[in-house]
């Protein structure tokens, strides 16, 4: 009997603190998800073109000819909505560390999307900075992904302006 005591308050110490973390996560995952969601309906787009990873959100409405990013920190969001027919180019801006001990590796700290727009002014979108979130899912990858969206509807927007 006094062993199953044992044993049912060992499973007690160990489980109900890793059930505990995974609630807190999937809370705050909840809460994050509410904000991106609460930015998205005040604008009324439509997106074509979407995607939400870490506590970013980035979508383009080709109908309003429109890209909206959202970015949640310490459980405020940030927005910026773009108009895609004011882009003249847009590039990415990254800072990059190398380990001082092994050369040949690094690791990305800082990653932002410049958006340069017509007449003039340039727009940031910062996507990654390991000050704030140090978990990096990608991020070079999915930013070159979305400087060509961005690209392919600025062309085609600058096409469908020629022809009429």
């Amino acid at each position: 009997m006094e062993s199953i005591l044992i044993a049912s308050f060992m499973l007690f110490i160990v489980f109900v603190p890793y059930y505990l973390f995974l609630k807190n996560g999937s809370n705050i995952k909840n809460k994050v998800n509410k904000l991106i969601e609460n930015e998205i309906s005040q604008t009324g787009l439509h997106f074509s073109e979407k995607e939400t990873w870490s506590h970013n959100f980035i979508g383009i409405d080709q109908d309003a000819k429109k890209m909206l990013f959202v970015r949640v920190i310490d459980d405020k969001s940030e927005c910026t909505l773009i108009d895609l027919t004011k882009v003249k180019n847009v590039r990415i801006d990254k800072k990059v560390v190398i380990d001082k001990e092994n050369k040949n590796s690094s690791s990305l700290e800082k990653l932002d999307l410049a958006v340069s727009l017509y007449p003039s002014g340039e727009t940031i979108l910062h996507l990654f900075d390991t000050d704030i979130f140090y978990k990096e899912e990608y991020e070079l990858n999915r930013a070159e992904a979305w400087v060509k969206k961005i690209n392919t509807f600025k062309n085609l927007v600058n096409t469908n302006q020629k022809a009429a």
